[in-house]
């Protein structure tokens, strides 16, 4: 192995880049280009990444609002409706499940000393949850008193004295499903109200039904969205090749906290769906022998949500799930700085968004750090949380697009593979690729020894990545008009591999091996970089003579 010195004058700035990777709701552009090695007048050589440059737009995903929903809350029983409601139906038939939860009238609460009377329950408020328990309800009555406990069958309920009106309580477990009654009980007296609360399970006997696409959404919040469900029940949907509402199948679209499965998690909000106008076939949804269902809501707040569908001919009894979706709603806030946006918020290209520099940023507002805007001064660029497109591939593998990576970020016409925020974090990327530095942002690209370890257009290049102080080996399309190891260079700029040898006046490249080298540079032996920083230096394989 012999050591050489790399002469690096002044680089020329690379042009700019043609963009093509763009989001259908994209409304601005912005260049990423590759940063400078070092500056000119190194005596001991230098490197210089001949820059390329991606554009990619900010998304924008504005939507109309007709309703909104109550917000989960976990800690929270869900109020809705009137007592007066609640009161007609006191010892009535079994009552259909709610899809949201009534708020009583709140009375004052009576003395303990005064309640002589025993209390009497007219409702539960929401009347309807999984075998597994733990649904916050609120029990609706009159005369309760502070020693008033509560039980679903039979079996005793973990519960909260409010008022002379409404308990607070959390549904038990129980084995099977049905109706049950709920019963209170103090030192006045009790009160049963029969078939009360129903408790489902997951045993539907519904054939199939499985979410409309796109499960992955990212919105506003309090704007109201529409999600849709396909179901096959034989003997139902199949009547016709519409849709064919029958009393025997309902559907429910729902929404609850992310990462949790409504089958087993209580504390989702539902809703009763209704045909979709105009399905049947020629429409894009359409599948021959299924309906198909929606219904509206708005999520409540900034967060990220999951949501789901199921149906039921059981009376909802018993539940088929269609799957599970994500749902990201943010704030529909135009800014032009960012003392208009919260705290934890940037203004970036005129909309206040969540600000990172890696994932570990973005729960629960991402996944991904990985959307691209600009700062209020029209050219800075800055990384924000961002859904991505679940599913698609993850971070190092081709892509063409930004709908081809989770992330939501493919470096077209720069590696041509999805990146993300990193940090300058390495252990942030996959095995394969480093956390390098693009127009001062950490992203994930692919690293090479020599161009051999790339794909084909692509070269192994040094780019100096500035945050770390260290020049980067990386799988890069070169830039137009430069020359391979080997060619002849005046300039550092002429070669493609940013690397031109000082003396021999040619370009050379990185190396695994001799094999790696061109005839006129046959040696992988080394060079030393000084560092980014101009402080210290940087010896990294390359061909010589």
């Amino acid at each position: 192995m012999s050591t050489r010195d790399l002469h690096r004058p002044a680089p020329t700035a690379p042009p700019l880049r043609p963009a093509r990777s763009a989001r259908a709701v994209a409304a601005v552009s912005v260049a990423l280009g590759l940063a400078t090695a070092c500056a000119s007048g190194n005596t001991a050589g230098a490197a210089d990444a001949a820059g390329a440059d991606a554009a990619r737009p900010s998304p924008d995903g504005a939507v109309s609002a007709t309703d909104a929903v109550p917000s989960p809350d976990a800690g929270t029983a869900a109020d809705a409706g009137t007592a007066a409601d609640a009161a007609s139906r006191a010892d009535a038939a079994p009552p259909a499940p709610d899809a949201a939860a009534p708020t009583p009238d709140a009375a004052p609460p009576v003395p303990d000393a005064d309640l002589a009377v025993p209390p009497t329950v007219t409702a539960v408020s929401p009347n309807t949850g999984g075998t597994f328990g733990g649904e916050r309800v609120r029990v609706v009555g009159t005369n309760f008193s502070s020693d008033v406990a509560i039980a679903f069958g039979g079996t005793a309920a973990a519960c909260t004295y409010v008022s002379a009106t409404a308990v607070d309580c959390v549904t038990p477990a129980v084995t099977a499903a049905g109706y049950v009654d709920v019963t209170a009980t103090q030192t006045s007296g009790s009160h049963t109200l029969s078939a009360g609360f129903l408790y489902w399970d997951t045993a539907s006997a519904v054939d199939d039904c499985n979410l409309v696409a796109p499960p992955h959404r990212d919105g506003i919040e309090a704007v109201s969205h529409t999600w849709s469900a396909r179901v096959r029940e034989a003997g139902i949907t199949d009547a016709t090749t519409g849709v064919d509402p029958s009393a025997s199948l309902r559907g429910q679209i729902g929404y609850g906290p992310a990462g949790t499965d409504p089958a087993t998690t209580p504390g989702w909000i539902w809703i009763d769906v209704a045909p979709t106008a105009g399905y049947g076939p020629g429409s894009p949804d359409y599948v021959e022998g299924y309906d198909q269902y929606e219904a509206t809501a708005a999520m409540p707040a900034r967060a990220q949500y999951a949501w789901s569908a199921r149906f039921t001919v059981e009376d909802g009894v018993s539940w088929r799930f269609c799957g599970t979706g994500t749902m990201t709603a943010r704030r529909a806030i135009a800014c032009t700085a960012d003392a208009e946006c919260f705290a934890d918020e940037a203004c970036l290209s005129g909309r206040c968004r969540v600000a990172c520099a890696a994932a570990a940023d973005c729960y629960p507002w991402g996944p991904h750090c990985s959307g691209l805007g600009t700062e209020t001064d029209g050219s800075t660029l800055a990384l924000y949380c961002d859904p991505g497109f679940p599913g698609a591939g993850g971070t190092g593998a081709a892509c063409t697009a930004d709908s081809g990576c989770e992330s939501g970020f493919c470096l077209v016409d720069l590696t041509d593979t999805c990146t993300t925020g990193c940090g300058g974090d390495d252990a942030q990327c996959p095995p394969t690729d480093v956390c390098t530095e693009f127009s001062g942002l950490g992203l994930c690209a692919p690293a090479c020894g020599a161009t051999s370890d790339c794909t084909a257009g692509h070269s192994c290049i040094i780019n100096a990545n500035a945050g770390q102080n260290r020049y980067d080996a990386l799988c890069l399309v070169p830039v137009a008009g430069t020359d391979p190891a080997g060619a002849s260079c005046a300039v550092t700029n002429n070669c493609e591999s940013g690397l031109c040898l000082t003396g021999d006046d040619l370009c050379t490249a990185p190396c695994n091996t001799d094999a790696d080298c061109p005839p006129a540079l046959p040696t992988c032996g080394s060079g030393t970089l000084t560092r980014p920083s101009g402080i210290g230096s940087q010896t990294i394989p390359i061909c010589v003579p």
